[in-house]
This record gives C-alpha cells, structure tokens and sequence, in this order.
C-alpha cells in the first residue's frame, strides 16, 4: 500500500471523490468474495495470497485517500 499510496492520493484530488469511495467499497467486496470462494474450495495458496494481498493492498491506497477528502465534502470546511 505504501507504493501505490501516492497515486492513490493524486487521484483523490482531480477526480470526483464519491465515485472513488464507491468503486474502492465495491472492489473491496468483490476481493472479499473471491477469498471467502477459494478459502471455502481449499485452493487458497501462498501465490493466491500474495496476490490478493496486492489487490488488497491497491484498494486500499485509493479508498484511504478518497475516504480522508470525502470527508471533508461531507462536513463542509468551516467545521
């Protein structure tokens, strides 16, 4: 996450902040999913988990970001 952190924030601030929140939400539940599917058909290896962890990892990097700003539209400067 650490990597891909800064494109993830340069992303935050040029594109519409709500869209990202959203997709990252959705791409994180398609990530659990597929875990929840290999781990319950035992074909979940160290390779898959690498993996997964860096999908894992580049959700992340654009959800904490886009969260963090949208916060802000949300609540307004001023407070």
């Amino acid at each position: 996450m650490f990597l891909f952190a800064p494109l993830g924030g340069m992303t935050a601030d040029r594109v519409n902040r709500r869209h990202i929140v959203i997709s990252t939400q959705v791409a994180a539940m398609l990530l659990a999913s597929v875990l929840a599917a290999l781990t319950l058909s035992t074909k979940f290896r160290s390779g898959t988990c690498l993996c997964w962890r860096v999908c894992w990892a580049w959700v992340n990097a654009f959800d904490i970001p886009g969260r963090q700003s949208f916060l802000v539209d949300m609540v307004g400067k001023e407070d």
